[in-house]
């Protein structure tokens, strides 16, 4: 039996966002594309693998005098965890991640 309590999960990501709305008070909308990368390990076992590939997704917001709130999605290229050692299977993998940003502009 593999002990999952010492899996750790890092990695980073980087968008280009393409919309409108962005530099006015009020709504706003956009797509985003871009790569991302994720390191799996875990120290009881001594697994480690990274995961690479690219990114999409889309965002609705609003801009308020200082500060921004922002609500979407990304979907992944899941092609790096469908063959997954952790689990020792092949699995069909869909990797999407919802966000709610706040933020304070200068």
């Amino acid at each position: 039996e593999v002990d999952y309590t010492d899996l750790e999960i890092r990695g980073w990501s980087t968008r280009a966002n393409i919309g409108k709305g962005f530099h006015s008070q009020g709504f706003k909308y956009y797509g985003s594309i871009g790569v991302f990368k994720e390191t799996i390990e875990n120290s009881a076992t001594g697994f480690s693998e990274n995961v690479t590939g690219f990114e999409a997704g889309a965002a609705i917001g609003y801009n308020f005098n200082h500060v921004a709130l922002d609500y979407g999605f990304t979907i992944r290229d899941s092609s790096g965890y469908a063959q997954d050692s952790i689990f020792g299977s092949s699995a069909d993998v869909v990797t999407t991640t919802g966000f709610l940003a706040l933020t304070v502009h200068y």
